[in-house]
């Protein structure tokens, strides 16, 4: 749902910032699923750290864009 206002330009652009975040915490998601799979494969059953630090990252990223599309775009 775009604005159709003055600042339609600006409403564009965050909006095309907010699928841009989403897009890049899902290949983060990606890369850390490799990285604590390699981990969990080569005997290291110690990854809580790393599925807390990633997914707390990807989470933060989620909050980020949620947050950019409510103050910027007006809507969820």
């Amino acid at each position: 749902m775009i604005l159709l206002d003055d600042n339609m330009g600006i409403n564009i652009s965050f909006s095309d910032l907010s699928r841009l975040i989403l897009v890049i915490g899902a290949c983060l998601a990606i890369i850390g699923a490799v990285v604590i799979y390699k981990k969990w494969s080569l005997g290291n059953h110690n990854i809580e750290n790393d599925v807390l630090y990633w997914g707390g990252g990807i989470l933060m990223l989620i909050i980020v864009q949620a947050f950019i599309r409510v103050m910027f775009i007006g809507y969820v």
